[in-house]
């Protein structure tokens, strides 16, 4: 999906959820610590799932903290029963017609069908 449809499907995913008071959604390109200094952010939250999303996100927090000491990451890990999930995985599945229905919201099913009967 473009940036502009990840936007949509967020927005529309937190309201689906009932988390969207207070929250804004957005895209971005260049660094993210300029962005969040545009937007007056001092705080990113960050999902790891394995080792090697770890590995790679303590690299780029340390370079984000000599690039913009105010500003930090807090990072959280899924449960057991999502650890494995990918955004590749869930699209791989729904390309291939699987029932993607427990993994994402109603809204981002239904895109992933578009895309898949689109495509």
């Amino acid at each position: 999906f473009s940036a502009a449809r990840r936007v949509e499907l967020v927005e529309r995913s937190i309201v689906e959820a009932g988390i969207g008071e207070g929250i804004t959604v957005g895209s971005f390109q260049g660094l993210l610590v300029d962005h969040m200094r545009d937007i007056g952010a001092t705080v990113f939250i960050r999902g790891l799932r394995a080792l090697s999303d770890f590995e790679y996100e303590f690299q780029l927090q340390l370079m984000n903290r000599r690039l913009a000491p105010g500003i930090t990451g807090v990072y959280m890990m899924p449960s057991e029963s999502n650890i494995y999930l990918s955004s590749t995985l869930v699209k791989e599945i729904a390309r291939h017609g699987g029932d993607v229905s427990s993994l994402v919201l109603p809204c981002v099913r239904r895109a992933l069908e578009e895309s898949a009967n689109n495509g």
